[in-house]
């Protein structure tokens, strides 16, 4: 009896044991990752020598520019009136750099400040051709502004001009040949460079693009660091010294709002806006979850751009400081220059735009056709939820200009199509790389996986402890009740003879 009783002490003291170890680790498995979001948020904001302003200031994922260029076919047809015909060449790619530097920080480390170098390379090897050497017909953009303003401009330091730059001007052509080079960064064109001899701050040549970005580096931007406010990493202050855009039809719409799209808040939730300020469009907007997936084996949800931002303000009232008063799915980039260009941003091929214009011209592309596609041809952000950092991105975009029938004395375009003439789309694209990513697992996923392997066995071990160590105790309770019962009212045994009656005080014992 004294074994027994000291088993039953040592199965119940494993029993107490387990139940005291299984219970905080059921709680720990539960609310692992808010405690590991909780040392994530004290770590995830940009601080001074830290990890998160190395990668901020100066990415080590490598950013490229994919440009396509719509090659027109038919330029003397469409010089006739007929729709206009493209072939699609590309990509031209250009690694895109963004090294920030003078970063000076806020006596509390909240904010910081900064200036950038922002510029681009030629990757020959990932390009189609030479765009030194490839060239492409496309529609003369800068006598498509002139022709505009002749038309619609009603200042009169722009007629001014005008006049200046019509004295001057010799035969101009509606479509011009050029190099993608001098087509992305610059050349030499009459009625720009006239009209800079006319005013100064007017550029001297035409380009689609700058390749180095002298007011990213002339001027400073400043942005939340996210210490002691985890929501607010990245999100800018001012941008190139402006806490406000000049350019749109309302305070809400001139402001910079959310971050610059590279990184976000902690704890990414599916119902929730994630706001950018995207600095090619001079203008904030959010995106929207469309799905769950991974990159490179790192869950990732994946935000959009939703068509709604597109609509124009017949549609959508609330788009109306943003002068959108074209075709849904075109941005109007006119007010960005004193010259009104009519110049429309959109998505590539057109996409989320009205049937009438994809229907107006043709695009040859061998790669992935025409109409649009959503794969191909729409922007997005893969967001890692728990940390925020954006692990793959596209952000594409094409170049229109609007080409009227209207009479001039400088081009009569009066025969010719309403035509939203697309000049090129761009791809801006990163992605992790592998190396970055097997780091990102094993700083993050690792030790999240770890603990919870860790967790699941100690909580089947402590729980089959447990188990057996109550099943036992049970066991043995009940075998000793058995055993109480038998001996109470067990049979007597006498000569061999079994009696079933048990003593009392009127049984005789001999007979």
């Amino acid at each position: 009896m004294v074994k027994a009783g000291g088993g039953c002490c040592g199965y119940g003291c494993l029993a107490i044991v387990s139940m005291l170890v299984l219970v905080p680790a059921i709680l720990l498995y539960i609310y692992m990752n808010t405690l590991f979001l909780l040392i994530i948020r004290e770590q995830a904001y940009i601080q001074p020598g830290g990890e998160v302003e190395k990668q901020w200031a100066n990415p080590e994922v490598p950013v490229y520019c994919k440009f396509y260029f719509y090659d027109l076919i038919n330029p003397e047809g469409f010089k006739q009136g007929e729709r206009p015909e493209f072939d699609e060449v590309g990509p031209f790619v250009y690694r895109e750099h963004r090294e920030k530097y003078d970063l000076q920080y806020t006596y509390d480390d909240t904010l910081v400040q900064y200036r950038m170098d922002h510029y681009f390379t030629l990757d020959l090897n990932a390009s189609v051709f030479d765009p030194r050497l490839y060239n492409i017909t496309t529609l003369n953009t800068p006598l498509a502004i002139l022709l505009s303003v002749e038309t619609h401009e009603k200042s009169e330091t722009l007629r001014d001009l005008l006049n200046a730059v019509v004295k001057g001007l010799g035969e101009v052509d509606l479509i011009v040949t050029k190099t993608v080079d001098e087509l992305l960064w610059g050349y030499d064109d009459p009625i720009f460079k006239l009209a800079h001899q006319y005013d100064k701050t007017l550029p001297a040549q035409f380009s689609l693009q700058q390749k180095n970005l002298t007011d990213d580096s002339e001027l400073w931007s400043q942005i939340f660091t996210g210490k002691g406010d985890s929501n607010l990493v990245g999100v800018y202050t001012h941008w190139h010294e402006m806490t406000k855009l000049p350019y749109w039809g309302s305070p809400q719409a001139n402001g910079i709002n959310g971050t610059d799209g590279t990184l976000f808040h902690t704890d990414i939730q599916k119902e929730e806006r994630l706001v950018a300020f995207i600095d090619n469009l001079f203008r904030s907007g959010y995106f929207v979850f469309n799905n769950s997936g991974d990159v490179r084996g790192i869950d990732t949800y994946r935000f959009i751009i939703p068509s709604v931002e597109l609509n124009n303000d017949t549609v959508d009232p609330d788009n109306k400081p943003f002068f959108m008063d074209g075709p849904a799915g075109l941005m109007n980039m006119s007010a960005l220059s004193p010259l009104h260009p009519p110049v429309f941003m959109s998505k590539p091929y057109f996409l989320n735009a009205p049937d009438d214009i994809i229907d107006g011209m043709v695009v040859n592309n061998s790669m992935v056709g025409f109409p649009p596609d959503i794969a191909h041809h729409d922007s997005f952000l893969d967001v890692n939820p728990l940390t925020g950092a954006v692990l793959n991105a596209h952000k594409r975009m094409q170049v229109n200009v609007l080409v009227k029938p209207e009479p001039s004395h400088i081009y009569d375009t009066s025969i010719l199509r309403e035509t939203y003439f697309p000049v090129m789309w761009v791809d801006e694209t990163a992605t992790i790389t592998p190396s970055l990513a097997s780091a990102f697992k094993k700083k993050i996923i690792l030790p999240m996986d770890a603990c919870s392997i860790a967790l699941l066995a100690l909580m089947i071990l402590t729980g089959c402890g447990f188990t057996v160590s109550v099943g036992i105790l049970l066991h043995r309770k009940t075998c000793a009740r058995d055993a109480g019962s038998q001996l109470n009212h067990g049979r007597w045994r006498r000569n061999g003879s079994v009696n079933d009656a048990a003593p009392n005080e009127t049984t005789t014992l001999l007979q």
